[in-house]
């Protein structure tokens, strides 16, 4: 039977992996956008079939809906701005990765945002730890470059809030 607690050595792999995800870019602390859309309303799709991974971005979205900077709408995958989904077989420690398409002035199109299911679980990861790290993923989809990770509330971290809300304050 596995333990539910991780062992030192797993946190400490745990914190590369978040550190070497956020590109060792200091840290997890917030910082300003580095694009965005061009509308508040933004469209998203979750793949994949998983009601459990389903659950947490589904989780994740409603956080960033909270702050009410903008207003993330699930849609089909066709029409979808941003798309999330589980990666199971990735390897290494990382426990996300998301990608992007600019469009010009940098407008961003289009957006992707992974986790990497089999790191969670072999890290042993809770559901409100992945939801964090969705929360996240999220926050990068969105545009900010680096955001902070709040592994208790699952909230928006109010500097996440406030440098996404000043990427977004000329747009309607």
């Amino acid at each position: 039977m596995r333990s539910k607690h991780l062992a030192g050595w797993q946190w400490g792999l745990m914190l590369l992996a978040i550190v070497w995800g956020l590109g060792f870019a200091g840290g997890t602390s917030a910082q300003a956008a580095n694009t965005h859309f061009a509308t508040r309303k933004i469209t998203y799709h979750i793949n994949g079939k998983s009601s459990y991974y389903h659950q947490v971005w589904t989780n994740a979205v409603k956080a960033w809906n909270s702050t009410k900077v903008v207003k993330l709408k699930p849609t089909t995958k066709k029409k979808a701005k941003i798309q999330f989904a589980i990666d199971k077989k990735s390897a290494g420690i990382c426990p996300y990765v998301y990608t992007y398409i600019l469009s010009g002035k940098r407008k961003t199109s289009w957006a992707k945002g992974y986790m990497h299911g089999g790191v969670m679980s072999k890290f042993l990861y809770s559901k409100e730890q992945r939801t964090s790290i969705a929360i996240c993923v999220v926050g990068h989809t969105l545009g900010l470059r680096d955001n902070e990770i709040d592994w208790e509330t699952n909230i928006v971290p109010a500097t996440d809030r406030s440098d996404l809300a000043h990427a977004y304050a000329h747009i309607k």
